[in-house]
């Protein structure tokens, strides 16, 4: 399986509220490219490992997406509260 999946992506942003006038979350975006017919066994894998990074310190949300045209590639969308909590 892990043959078969490359994460080729992960940016991270940071969300700077004018209000507060500081940075207030940190957001991980990772895309994983499937091969071929591999997404949904893929996605299956993520969505068990992903609810212990739901129980992490400082993690906010954590979401997963299929492309609808390109169903073999998914995104991951992480909200954090500090960058060094997902980097941990």
């Amino acid at each position: 399986m892990h043959q078969k999946i490359k994460q080729n992506k992960i940016k991270f942003f940071c969300f700077h509220d004018l209000l507060q006038g500081k940075i207030t979350s940190y957001t991980v975006i990772a895309e994983f490219p499937c091969a071929p017919g591999k997404g949904a066994e893929f996605l299956s894998l993520l969505l068990t490992a992903l609810a212990d990074t739901r129980a992490f310190a400082g993690c906010q949300l954590v979401e997963t997406y299929v492309d609808q045209d390109k169903p073999d590639l998914i995104l991951l969308w992480e909200k954090w509260a500090q960058r060094s909590n997902q980097e941990a």
